[in-house]
């Protein structure tokens, strides 16, 4: 390469305008000539030889001062770009200390073009021109060469312009295209890049940054921007930009009075606390004329290191920065103080004991979660959107973030929050149900004691219309109604004692009223009882057996209810004014034989005498429901025998009518029952109700032949009675006929519920079974049978499909009892919610299960074709390195075919870069199957994806929702927070650990790495065989000059005049 040219090229390069790659080709052919492009050294040959031959001097005072001038501004200009490329070489731990001598042999200027770039060059150009191989390490100028063209083309690859700049001008460390080069460089890496608000679309990046500049200091006194040259000289623009972003560093009126060079100093000082690299110097500034290019270097720093608002996007210009930073403090102080109140709140655990204020309590609560919290949430999104925003003015130092005022310190408080809710509706939910059950325990209590009321008060008419006739000395009528009547509250008051009790241990509200009015109502029994026995017991005297069973039977009767089952408080409240009454004279002087017999058989039943302490347990728990029902099964009292009044010292009618009337109230009472009774509402109550129902209809259908008793009396009646007997005669056929329907119809739902419960139960019991197994299973990678569980999920599908006409079937008997009005609407209303639930969530769960074998199964197909593909390049390996060993006693022509059929490997293993290419996409999408294993403890919370809905009362999940997994201890369960921040239990099959999976990606580097080696391996191979062929064809050429005379080497150098050049060639492939 002649110096003349090298000196054109160098013209070229300094006559180009900085504005733009395009700008640089257009003026680098002007005709005016760039200072110091006169030069002696910078003009052609000819021209040199031109001014020695006319006797000309070689420098003239004007070229001695251009000299000067280029001088300062390349040495100026050779300081800064030092800098800059030191400022990005840093990064990889390199430095140029002189940029014409560290950049020859191309290793830093590679690296800082991936640096700037963030690509990877190759080091070497080979006929495998995609691997990225070793750097050249070779000294030799071919090799300097060969690195300083890899970046001139990779350069050109990204449309950068290079004017008349070639390899061998940085290898020979020619100053001005050095200098050009990497000027080119800046423009394309750092200034190019430069976009500006108003800006044009024909204007060049120099314009561009000075639009820049002067927008930045638009409004500073003194200060004006129309050049990169003298109008920063005096350091007031620099300073002026740096105020625009940071005003709490610059005095603007220290500035204006102070130097330039301290103006500068202060400038660059300042510049650099902030993060911008000091590329000049105050004496660089501050001459004439500064160079442009330098300071276009350092203006662009500035603009890189300050923040900046996104064209067309979300910014916060430094105009506004104070205003959004007051804004932002506002609204986290408002958010932070209403949280603060309102865990305060949440924290209270005082609740009131009356139900309708409880209530309301709950729906307050409910009321704030659905009403207040997702309108705070909102607001906590806009603190973090602006906090995003004024971000990267708190990074750049512009605003100091105080302790307190991050959105992460936000979600602390918002957790606590949470969290509180969460506690306070632990507490309040349970409370709720608590008083709504005592709530419904005290309207039984009302509701029966009116009826309890109101039979005593048809008794004690009963009792004085008797009275009446005793004074008139008629017969008795009503004494066997009147004991009904009294069995009936008995009955009562035993229920209201259990009731009673429940109310007092749960601190029911109204309970010292409800025991006042069960105890007024136990002494009106009482008082009843004694009037009773003063009127019954006149002209009739009792026997002293049927005294003391009369005694032993209502003692038993009314104290069994009371004295075993209260507790002391409300036990002497009621058995102390009950005892004496119970065993005082006045009781067993005058009841009839007839009220004790009807007395006496209802102490035995169905309840139990003293209730063990089990059946009342305290109310927060919950009662026991089994125990209740127990309660609440219909009762069976036989009726009178005719033959059992006998005798009683009556007369056949008097015996007939209490015959008939005893029958009359049986009958009564078996309505009654039969009104009142439930239905059950699982398939052992329903079972439970269905068998005692068929004892009652046994029952029932046995009286009839009491009735008929009945009938054939009814000729023995005369008058005044039988006319009475008639009509009871008749009304007893009426409700005996009533009560035989009633419980037909009664038998007939129960047996249709028990057949829809039955069928219901035995779906429901089906699909739990099946919801079991699928939320029990092991999806961890410990569990590789995934081909099993892939048919045992096909087979369950095709069970489901038959499954479904069963459940259809089941669900329309339900919608036909619902039509015909059947009356356990609430026990099949839940079990048909119950069957579409539990079937809707058994789908769910399948669609969870295939997605879960899907993920298996990438996960496992990739480790095993991860593995192969490990064993495959080992054996590949070992097989390189066996088979194309070699050295210099091999042959050449051994050699030669080897060579051959290297290149046909070369073609396979490049073949096979697609399976590792493919594998390393593979790898991405693996998901996590460690954290499903409970051996595998977390330590700490990881992101998990929702793969179906999942609603409790604690959480909601909804799918594709990111949660958190907090607890992996059970493998079938999970604690999970929801994105809501609530936090439960949750099945582990409803999630999915995403990618990336740790093992699957660092498996698929090593593989890469392995496919880089076994690739490097051959390429060495390769080169080493065709090294060693290269050898022995020099010795041979060697050996043949050796063997030849001067005369014929003369011969043969003029017949193949490329002899010696094959002989060089041949010598640095054997060296290399």
């Amino acid at each position: 390469m002649s110096s003349g040219n090298a000196s054109c090229r160098c013209s070229m390069s300094s006559s180009a305008d900085f504005s733009d790659e395009d700008d640089f080709s257009q003026k680098s052919g002007s005709a005016s000539p760039a200072p110091g492009d006169t030069l002696p050294w910078n003009l052609p040959k000819h021209e040199r030889s031109k001014r020695k031959i006319q006797g000309g001097s070689v420098l003239d005072p004007a070229e001695r001062a251009v000299l000067r001038i280029a001088d300062e501004r390349d040495k100026v200009q050779k300081k800064t770009f030092t800098k800059w490329i030191n400022q990005h070489l840093m990064k990889v731990r390199k430095h140029v200390s002189d940029l014409y001598e560290d950049l020859r042999d191309g290793h830093n200027l590679i690296s800082l073009l991936e640096v700037l770039s963030g690509d990877t060059l190759p080091r070497e150009r080979d006929f495998l021109k995609t691997l990225r191989l070793p750097r050249e390490k070779g000294r030799m100028r071919f090799h300097r060469l060969q690195n300083v063209q890899i970046a001139l083309d990779y350069l050109k690859r990204r449309q950068v312009k290079l004017v008349n700049i070639r390899n061998d001008d940085i290898t020979d460390g020619n100053p001005k295209l050095t200098l050009g080069l990497i000027w080119t460089i800046i423009l394309h890496f750092q200034i190019s890049d430069i976009h500006v608000t108003g800006e044009s679309e024909d204007m060049s990046a120099k314009e561009r940054l000075l639009l820049w500049t002067q927008q930045a200091t638009e409004g500073y006194a003194g200060v004006r921007c129309e050049n990169f040259t003298t109008c920063w000289r005096d350091g007031k623009l620099f300073n002026a930009i740096i105020h625009k972003y940071r005003p709490d560093l610059i005095d603007m009126n220290t500035v204006a009075v102070q130097s330039n060079l301290a103006n500068l100093e202060h400038a660059f000082y300042v510049a650099e606390k902030i993060g911008v690299i000091r590329l000049l110097d105050p004496e660089d500034v501050d001459v004439s004329s500064p160079d442009e290019k330098s300071v276009i270097t350092y203006v662009s720093s500035l603009y890189d290191a300050f923040p900046k608002v996104p064209e067309g996007g979300e910014g916060i210009g430094a105009n506004d920065v104070e205003v959004k930073w007051i804004e932002y403090q506002n609204m986290v102080n408002y958010l932070i103080q209403w949280i603060r109140h309102h865990v305060a709140t949440m924290s209270e655990r005082t609740f009131p004991n009356n139900p309708v204020e409880l209530k309301a309590l709950y729906n307050q609560y409910l009321q704030f979660k659905e009403t207040e919290i997702p309108p705070k949430e909102t607001e906590k999104s806009k603190i973090k959107r602006l906090y995003k925003l004024l971000e990267i003015w708190i990074e750049f130092g512009r605003i100091k973030l105080l302790q307190g005022y991050h959105p992460n310190d936000i979600e602390r408080e918002w957790g606590k929050l949470i969290i509180a809710m969460l506690e306070r509706e632990k507490a309040l939910r349970p409370e709720v149900e608590r008083l709504e059950m005592l709530q419904q325990i005290a309207s039984r209590v009302q509701r029966d004691s009116i009826i309890c009321e109101d039979k005593l008060i048809l008794a004690r008419n009963a009792l004085q219309s008797d009275s009446k006739r005793l004074e008139s000395g008629v017969q008795f009528q009503n004494e066997a109604e009147i004991a009904g009547y009294i069995l009936e509250c008995e009955n009562l008051l035993r229920q209201h004692v259990i009731d009673v009790q429940i109310l007092i241990d749960g601190r029911y509200y109204q309970a010292d009223q409800l025991v006042q009015r069960v105890a007024k109502l136990r002494d009106e029994i009482v008082a009843l009882r004694n009037e009773c026995s003063s009127v019954y017991s006149k002209g009739r005297m009792l026997t002293t057996e049927q005294t003391k069973l009369m005694i032993s039977g209502i003692t038993q009767s009314l104290n069994s209810g009371f004295a075993q089952t209260l507790n002391p408080c409300l036990n002497s409240g009621l058995t102390q004014s009950l005892t004496p009454s119970l065993t005082s004279s006045s009781v067993t002087s005058g009841l009839s034989s007839g009220m004790t017999s009807r007395l006496t058989p209802s102490v035995t039943p169905a309840y139990t005498p003293g209730f063990p302490s089990t059946l009342i347990p305290n109310f927060s728990s919950g009662v026991e429901p089994n125990s209740l029902q127990t309660l609440k099964l219909m009762q069976i009292r036989k009726p009178l025998l005719k033959s059992s009044l006998l005798d009683q010292n009556l007369t056949e009618e008097e015996v007939n009518m209490k015959f008939v009337q005893d029958l009359l109230n049986w009958v009564d009472e078996m309505q009654v029952q039969l009104d009142r009774t439930e239905w059950g509402s699982d398939l052992p109550s329903v079972e439970s109700h269905l068998e005692n129902h068929k004892n009652v209809h046994r029952a029932i259908e046995e009286f009839e032949s009491s009735l008929k008793e009945a009938k054939s009396s009814e000729i023995q009646m005369t008058a005044p009675l039988k006319l009475t007997y008639t009509e009871k005669l008749h009304r007893l056929e009426n409700q005996y006929a009533k009560l035989l329907n009633t419980s037909r119809n009664q038998e007939r739902h129960l047996d249709t519920l028990h057949n829809f419960v039955t069928r219901a139960t035995n779906e429901l019991i089906w699909l739990n079974e099946k919801e079991e197994e699928e939320v029990a299973y092991d999806w961890s990678e410990k569990n590789t049978s995934i081909a099993r569980k892939k048919d045992y999920h096909a087979e369950l599908m095709r069970e489901l499909d038959q499954k479904e006409e069963n459940i259809k079937s089941v669900q329309e008997i339900a919608e036909q009892l619902l039509l015909e009005n059947h009356p356990a609407r609430l026990t099949i209303e839940a079990y048909r919610a119950a069957m579409q639930t539990q079937w809707s969530w058994i789908l769910q769960l399948c669609q969870c299960v295939e997605q879960h074998i899907r993920e298996n199964t990438a996960y496992f197909e990739f480790f095993n074709d991860a593995k192969g593909a490990t064993d495959s390049l080992r054996n590949l390996k070992d097989a390189i390195q066996r088979k194309y060993s070699c050295d210099r006693s091999s042959s050449v022509h051994k050699l030669e075919d080897l060579i051959q059929e290297s290149m046909e490997e070369k073609e396979a293993l490049l073949q096979y870069k697609s399976t590792v290419a493919s594998l390393m996409g593979r790898a991405k999408a693996v998901v996590q199957l460690k954290p499903r294993n409970p051996d595998c403890p977390l330590k700490t919370s990881i992101p998990i994806k929702a793969i179906c809905d999942y609603r409790q009362i604690e959480i909601t999940i909804y799918k594709e929702d990111e949660c958190v997994l907090a607890n992996n201890s059970h493998r079938a369960k999970w604690k999970v927070i929801s994105p809501t921040g609530n936090e439960a239990m949750v099945p582990s099959v409803c999630f999915s650990v995403p990618p990336p999976n740790k093992d699957a990606v660092d498996f698929a580097n090593r593989l890469e790495q392995q496919y880089q080696n076994v690739l490097t391996l051959w390429h060495e191979s390769h080169v080493n065989m065709r090294s060693v062929v290269s050898w022995h064809y020099l010795v041979s050429e060697i050996d043949r000059i050796q063997a030849s005379t001067v005369a014929s080497v003369s011969t043969r150098v003029h017949v193949h005049p490329r002899t010696w050049g094959t002989l060089w060639v041949e010598f640095e492939s054997a060296l290399n």
